[in-house]
């Protein structure tokens, strides 16, 4: 074998290595893949995802990625320890390639194409760490606000992952869902290329275990920004004409980005009282140590994922043969069994194409298929795969210009080729099938394993169990059970109570004539700042502190809605602003459970520790004050299988108030001397004008959108009444007399 030949043999090769990469049960990709589906198998996924997690944790120390002792903690202040850390980020960049090095389109799209598990994914590192169980405290804020930058602020043209996406599709790169298993199929991604997402994706399914780890993959995230090889592809990009806006975003953002990604790690370290002078030596190795695991994990799987492509770019991994063998090892299988009478340098042909794909190529290249040098007189392209040939459409557009650029690399052959007699390939034309789709499995709408029922869990522990469901996992299942029954009581007398479905055929112009109608009926029953106020302050004091476990968890049905993949679409963005507003937007005194705790303090209400068991068990509490809100939670668990439900709740509960309710709570608590922020501002915040309303009204509006455009009535009527439920959802409905024999069940 030549040099040539072992080199080729190497780099064509590369991607397929590695037993996790052959494997798709126990790659990275398919752990991301996992991850973004949760609700498909979400114990199994979480158990992979905390594995994944430790085990890359695990082989940083032991592959002596960093040293303890290269920091002494004892000494170090979180300010100086976060500067230590940024003065390394270098270091951990490959940097051998200049854009100048990166002048070929094709080079810089398979850059692209490599960096897209990333690309794809920016954000979902933080994306469970702000959650309506801590969005009240100071770190959950700078860490929500560093999100919400990542995915937009509201604005999908500013979403990250979105920019990128529209980046590489204006220089001809086509992305499919990275949630498909068409993404990994199609896009010959090296093994490395996942690693580091499916590390950040694994980190967010703990983010109370693993937040120290989390803070450092994001301090490295912000901090290293694009590597130099991705950065790299800026020059050809915009040569090509291409759209430049995400790395003018990332640049114009990353300063920003920083200076809060170390706030929040000194915020951390202070208050987990890693500056007192009494804390021992331990502790504080173990808090820092954390922090480095995620840094210095991250660092090491970056390094990894850029070593290896600036490796295979300078040694000839993109050249067009190397490319050539490559699409013949992966095309080669699905033509097994179509060449029966073809040979190729004297073996039949499918036993050649399942062989050594360097020498196939090298043989195929001597055949009268192929001209050297002259794509369009080469018979494979120009007769077999043109269209009326046995291969037509067998090879994508990209695979083509595979081929071509391979012919037209190859070395010129004298005239003495053309008097040589035919090749065994100058036999039947061959025939080649199609690439088969892989099968998905199929399941149940929403992905939920059916269990047998349980007996129903209390309201008041379940709103415990989610709001500290890390250490209670298995609240999953009664989330799931709650939240079924509670939308099949909702269900009942759709067309025939007080609360029945507005309208049976859907259109656009009835919802917002309908909203429009409930806006101003709601506006009319508010009496007046004349009115006489007849609760005593015993009683308005009574009716806030019932409302407690609601409001303390505001905003609680869309939590997951800045989720990757649900917050990069355009229903997902409204939604996960609306989310946002509630949380304050990342600033503690914005945040609407903190100013409901004012109130609670100006009322001299002690309330015990909200994520605390004391909280949900409080005398002061009755049991009926935790229904909604732990539906609302349990709603939330699954944002895919309750699409309908939750934006129809999210209408019901952004309207419910807005002109009557709030105005007459106004005056309530302005004539006993207390604040009225809390009700002022969700009266003018949900406004149905251009507030929180009106986005609920246009998220219904964006989703049955293509829903109407199925032209399917039966599916139309289904998911609006399936809205129309969730609409009903905000109020309690009573057990039902049948439910003594049998429990109701919801279809969905």
């Amino acid at each position: 074998m030549t040099s040539h030949q072992a080199t080729t043999k190497q780099f064509s090769s590369a991607p397929a290595t590695g037993s996790d990469f052959a494997n798709p049960a126990t790659s990275s990709h398919d752990l991301c893949r996992r991850l973004l589906d949760i609700e498909h198998d979400f114990f199994a996924s979480l158990e992979r995802a905390k594995h994944y997690a430790l085990q890359q944790h695990s082989e940083t120390r032991a592959r002596s990625f960093y040293q303890i002792s290269d920091f002494d903690f004892f000494i170090f202040r979180p300010e100086g320890f976060v500067a230590s850390l940024l003065v390394q980020i270098e270091s951990y960049d490959y940097g051998c390639l200049s854009p100048l090095q990166i002048d070929d389109s094709a080079v810089a799209k398979w850059v692209l194409t490599q960096y897209a598990p990333q690309g794809l994914l920016l954000g979902s590192l933080l994306q469970n760490f702000c959650s309506p169980a801590n969005a009240h405290e100071k770190i959950a804020g700078i860490i929500h606000g560093i999100h919400a930058t990542q995915v937009g602020m509201g604005d999908l043209e500013q979403n990250h992952a979105l920019l990128f996406r529209q980046m590489v599709e204006s220089i001809g790169v086509q992305l499919p869902q990275i949630s498909s298993e068409q993404f990994s199929r199609h896009l010959d991604l090296l093994p490395s290329s996942s690693n580091l997402s499916a590390y950040r994706l694994s980190l967010s399914l703990f983010a109370q275990e693993f937040d120290a780890e989390i803070l450092g993959a994001l301090l490295f995230e912000v901090a290293n920004g694009l590597s130099s090889i991705v950065r790299a592809t800026q020059a050809p990009i915009t040569a090509s004409g291409g759209s430049s806006r995400f790395f003018k975003l990332q640049a114009a953002q990353q300063h920003a980005l920083i200076a809060q990604a170390s706030l929040a790690i000194e915020t951390y370290l202070h208050e987990a009282g890693m500056t007192s002078p009494f804390i021992n030596r331990a502790d504080i190795s173990i808090a820092y140590s954390r922090i480095l695991d995620g840094f210095m994990t991250s660092a090491r799987l970056h390094l990894q994922w850029t070593s290896e492509l600036g490796t295979l770019i300078a040694q000839g991994y993109l050249d067009p043969l190397n490319e050539m063998v490559r699409l013949v090892r992966r095309k080669g299988p699905y033509a097994v069994g179509y060449h029966p009478r073809l040979s190729l340098a004297q073996k039949p042909f499918d036993e050649a194409i399942v062989g050594d794909a360097l020498t196939f190529v090298e043989e195929l290249a001597k055949t009268r298929w192929i001209t050297p040098g002259d794509p369009d007189n080469s018979l494979l392209l120009s007769k077999l795969i043109a269209f009326g040939g046995p291969m037509f459409r067998i090879f994508s557009d990209a695979e083509v210009a595979i081929i071509r650029n391979w012919i037209s690399a190859l070395p010129a052959i004298n005239a003495a080729k053309a008097a040589r007699p035919a090749s065994a390939l100058d036999g039947d034309t061959p025939s080649v099938p199609l690439l088969p789709e892989r099968p998905w499995v199929s399941r149940r709408p929403g992905g939920h394993v059916v269990r047998k029922r349980r007996e129903p869990v209390p309201a008041r522990t379940l709103y415990f169990k989610l709001l500290n469901s890390e250490r209670y996992p298995d609240a999953r299942n009664d989330a799931g059970e709650f939240a079924a029954t509670w939308l099949a009581r909702s269900a009942v007398g759709l067309q025939r109570d007080e609360q029945a479905i507005a309208f049976t055929d859907y259109s656009h112009q009835q919802l917002r004539s309908w909203f429009e109608e409930r806006a101003r009926q709601q506006s009319s029953t508010y009496v007046g700042p004349e009115q006489v106020i007849e609760k005593t302050r015993e009683e308005v004091i009574a009716e806030a502190i019932q409302l407690c476990p609601m409001i303390l968890v505001d905003g609680a049905w869309l939590q997951k809605w800045g989720n990757a993949g649900l917050v990069d679409t355009r229903l997902g963005t409204l939604l996960f602003k609306i989310f946002s507003d509630e949380l304050g937007n990342g600033d503690p005194q914005l945040n609407h459970p903190n100013i409901y705790r004012q109130l609670m303090a100006q009322m001299e209400v002690d309330l015990p520790e909200f994520r605390s068991r004391e909280f949900s068990q409080w005398h002061g509490f009755t049991d009926e004050a935790f229904e909604v809100p732990a539906f609302w939670l349990a709603l939330s668990q699954f944002p895919r299988r309750y699409l309908p439900e939750t934006l129809g709740l999210n209408l019901a509960m952004e309207l419910s108030g807005v002109g009557g309710g709030y105005r007459t709570a106004h005056d309530e608590l302005r004539h006993y001397g207390f604040s009225t922020l809390f009700v002022d501002l969700h009266n003018t915040i949900d406004n149905a004008s251009t507030g929180h309303s009106a986005l609920a009204l246009e998220a219904i509006e964006q989703y049955m959108d293509e829903v109407l455009q199925s032209g399917d009535s039966a599916r139309i009527a289904e998911r609006w009444q399936r809205i129309w439920t969730g609409f009903r959802a905000l109020s309690p409905r009573p057990k039902y007399w049948r439910e003594r024999f049998k429990r109701l069940t919801y279809p969905y």
